[in-house]
């Protein structure tokens, strides 16, 4: 299994998912077609699986996301449920614009849905 890097685009954003269980996503996702986007790391992360990892830390870090990339937000993370229930120590960090409550509610929603602990961080240039 190899390392997954899809560099930022105009519409996409970064993604990188390493084996060591370093994953990010970065960015603004307003893609025209966000299945065929996120197929890519959701299978990714489905075979990611299959190598029992002991402990994942996700940075989530989206500046602007669009309707049809929150659906596959969802299974993005449904998918990353399924791992936790393997065992697997998990960490989610929420990042988040100081004082943008709809980024932080839709944070919220996410790890209601997905059925998984979110860690919330003011996002700043570090991030």
């Amino acid at each position: 299994m190899e390392n997954l890097l899809i560099e930022k685009g105009r519409t996409t954003p970064a993604v990188i998912f390493n084996t060591n269980g370093e994953l990010r996503i970065e960015g603004n996702s307003i893609c025209e077609n966000s299945l065929a986007f996120y197929s890519v790391p959701i299978e990714w992360l489905k075979e990611f699986e299959r190598t029992n990892p002991k402990k994942i830390t996700f940075h989530v870090n989206l500046e602007y996301f669009n309707s049809s990339s929150s659906m596959l937000l969802i299974r993005l993370f449904t998918q990353l449920h399924q791992i936790v229930k393997s065992g697997a120590d998990t960490n989610i960090i929420w990042y988040y614009p100081e004082e943008d409550m709809e980024m932080i509610e839709a944070g919220q929603n996410f790890s209601r849905i997905a059925k998984l602990p979110f860690n919330f961080c003011v996002a700043n240039s570090q991030n």
